[in-house]
């Protein structure tokens, strides 16, 4: 009897072992399958070192690597990537034909960008940043709702630094893109550090030309930290932080739902001096007004720089949408007025917004999702 009971628990034990096996087994392959269906949306735009990393992903054993897409080419740079397109232009070819890289994406279709470029940048100008938020702009613009991921520059080896090419400069620009990246709710992945040497440079196994080109065996750095990237994105535990969209990429969104008359965005010196709002609180906004002063349509929103300040924030927005009232009382439009007059501001985190406009609630309700979406 005791061998019986001894045989049934040796089969329950065999079979419960079999199945967490085959649980792992399982939940490995769902990873795996939910990682290539998220690079199937992703494209990645990018200069020669990224060119050396799509060369790498076509040969991958593995099908998901396959999925990824590129809009890369040698020597393009956030400065270039906004030229015209013309004969001196270097934009990456879609279908046959040189695009900007905004217009090529929004023909792809994709729900995150990965942009890869500095390197050509560093012989230009200290201004990248601003460059790359144009560049940024003009993405989400053409393809509203698409998430941003700035990739950090990697190193060059320390006997080829030449010119303004040197780790220092680096090193600065990565604290610089991870800063705008912060900002603006952008994703940034760090592959300069564990493509390092630990000093600074590039590792000496990693670089394939004694400058700033890369071997296989940096790729396949690359595929590690860009795969542990993508499973803290898919389950919406990327290093602990609350996505904060940029005001500017929530009024795209806006934009291209909704339908709005011409508008027109406005500048630090009119929110200060027309709405005594003082731009230094926020770290990002959009103040859009309708172009037709005869209409009440106004679209505002407001990222404080620290939450503590959202209240008086609230109350300002308040005050413009009184003022906004007053003006279309004035003009004698009642049908103005009362959309204004009706318009409630409204507050999530450090976000602050007003929507004045027939559309209203459509309009907050995209803002929500924008701000809801993982």
């Amino acid at each position: 009897m005791k061998k019986k009971k001894w045989a049934v628990l040796g089969a329950l034990v065999a079979a419960g072992v079999l199945v967490v096996i085959l649980a792992v087994r399982l939940a490995g392959i769902t990873e795996a399958q939910k990682a290539e269906a998220y690079l199937k949306n992703c494209i990645m735009v990018g200069d020669s070192v990224t060119v050396g990393f799509q060369n790498y992903c076509a040969k991958s054993d593995q099908e998901m690597w396959k999925q990824l897409r590129f809009l890369a080419s040698v020597s393009l740079s956030a400065h270039n990537a906004l030229w015209p397109v013309s004969e001196k232009s270097i934009h990456p070819l879609y279908q046959g034909e040189q695009r900007p890289v905004w217009e090529s994406i929004s023909m792809m279709g994709a729900k995150d960008v990965f942009i890869s470029l500095g390197l050509n940048d560093l012989n230009i100008a200290d201004d990248t940043c601003v460059y790359y938020q144009e560049l940024a702009d003009k993405i989400q613009t053409w393809s509203p709702g698409t998430r941003i991921h700035v990739i950090s520059v990697t190193y060059v080896l320390k006997e080829g630094e030449k010119n303004e090419v040197r780790n220092v400069n680096i090193q600065e620009l990565n604290e610089k893109l991870k800063v705008l990246a912060d900002r603006n709710g952008w994703g940034f992945l760090d592959l300069a550090s564990p493509l390092s040497d630990g000093e600074g440079g590039l590792r000496e196994e990693y670089c394939s030309d004694g400058y700033v080109h890369q071997t296989a065996q940096a790729y396949e750095v690359w595929e590690e930290v860009l795969y542990a990237y993508i499973k803290e994105q898919i389950t919406g535990n990327s290093r602990g932080k609350t996505r904060e969209p940029a005001p500017e990429a929530i009024y795209q969104a806006v934009r291209a739902a909704v339908e709005l008359p011409p508008m027109t965005e406005k500048d630090d010196a009119f929110i200060r001096d027309y709405y005594g709002i003082d731009p230094d609180l926020l770290d990002s906004y959009v103040l859009a007004l309708a172009e037709d002063p005869v209409l009440a349509e106004t679209i505002f929103i407001m990222r404080a720089k620290d939450p503590k300040d959202v209240e008086a924030l609230a109350d300002a927005a308040g005050a413009v949408g009184k003022q906004k009232a007053a003006e279309m009382r004035n003009y004698e439009v009642p049908e103005q007025y009362q959309i204004a007059a009706e318009s409630e501001v409204r507050t999530k985190g450090r976000y602050v917004y007003l929507v004045i406009s027939q559309a209203a609630e459509d309009a907050e309700e995209i803002i929500e999702e924008e701000l809801e979406r993982p």
